[in-house]
């Protein structure tokens, strides 16, 4: 009786994980070259890999904290490159993140540097981050 039970919790708990929602923070940045970007958002976390996220059917909000005179009509047009977010998703079957939200949370001026290896002196003083995937 104690293995049919530890049997079933082994079964059971992993289940109970796979839909769970998670939050993360990231600064969006531009699509890899050749990558789709309708209905994605690449996120650079905190540790500098980058994310893709599907938002095709997420509901897009600003912060309470941003700027009014800043906020665009639709927010989804807020998603560009620089924009700080915050996304709640879950991962689905086929391992891609699904937001089911994602809010506005500032911008911030990013360049996202696709050769992180090039040492040119010439680039304007602006965060340069090396694009990463995980």
């Amino acid at each position: 009786m104690k293995r049919l039970v530890a049997l079933v919790v082994l079964l059971l708990v992993p289940a109970l994980y796979a839909g769970s929602p998670g939050s993360f923070r990231g600064i969006v940045v531009n699509a890899p070259k050749g990558q789709a970007s309708a209905g994605w958002i690449y996120l650079r976390g905190a540790n500098g890999m980058v994310r893709r996220v599907s938002v095709t059917n997420a509901a897009v909000t600003y912060d309470a904290k941003f700027p009014a005179g800043q906020r665009l009509r639709r927010p989804e047009a807020s998603l560009i490159a620089g924009a700080d977010v915050r996304v709640t998703a879950e991962i689905s079957s086929d391992g891609e993140w699904r937001a089911s939200r994602v809010e506005i949370l500032g911008k911030r001026r990013v360049q996202v540097d696709d050769d992180p290896d090039d040492d040119d002196d010439s680039a304007p003083p602006i965060q340069r981050v090396a694009l990463r995937t995980i």
